[in-house]
């Protein structure tokens, strides 16, 4: 029993280092940029051993990498409940975009994803935006006659939003009205499509 109570110590000490320089990483890649950071000031920032680093992550792309992948999943765990109540596949999308464009305020996790490689970053939220798309498709509720040309534009138009809305260039309204156009994109009716839009956000369920 001491034994495997030691083993447990041990992994709860290990897990609590790796804590600490995913957070001291986060900070100094965020506000610094990955290049101007170097390991030695990540280790001194979560006070550990150079040494240290290591033993939990090859390099600062993979810290960086592990930061991004792990604010992603937070991030598909919350919009699953925000929209898990929906049944118009319109109001997903709406709600789905603008909560991706929310997060283009998060100055400690979207300067994260804007080091990462653009088709990582595509790969995580445009194939959740696809399988929604693809729902309104089959019931007819959306009108695309050439999806991947589609989905290459609305990425891309997408990520050019949240750069202009985190940089201040769009004000919070203009960034939410290009969700109208994401919408009419779609075939939804104009009118219909501000009528969405307007509507106040879902409230995530509190998990049990």
């Amino acid at each position: 029993m001491e034994k495997v109570e030691k083993l447990h110590r041990g992994a709860r000490r290990k897990a609590r280092t790796r804590e600490k320089l995913l957070a001291a990483s986060q900070k100094l890649i965020a506000s610094k940029g990955l290049n101007s950071v170097s390991i030695q000031s990540i280790t001194e920032a979560a006070d550990v051993g150079l040494g240290t680093f290591y033993n939990h992550f090859e390099s600062k792309t993979d810290v960086l990498k592990t930061i991004a992948e792990d604010y992603l999943y937070r991030y598909g765990k919350e919009l699953d409940q925000l929209i898990a109540d929906l049944d118009d596949p319109a109001e997903v999308v709406s709600v789905s975009y603008r909560y991706t464009l929310a997060q283009a305020l998060d100055n400690k996790s979207f300067p994260i994803l804007q080091q990462m490689p653009v088709a990582f970053v595509l790969d995580k939220i445009a194939q959740r935006a696809l399988a929604d798309i693809k729902v309104g498709l089959k019931t007819k509720r959306f009108n695309v006659d050439n999806l991947n040309a589609f989905m290459s534009f609305i990425s891309s138009m997408g990520l050019g939003v949240m750069d202009h809305y985190a940089r201040g260039i769009l004000s919070q309204e203009d960034a939410e009205h290009t969700t109208v156009y994401y919408l009419r994109l779609l075939g939804v009716d104009e009118r219909e499509a501000n009528a969405l839009v307007a509507k106040p956000m879902p409230t995530a369920k509190q998990q049990t």
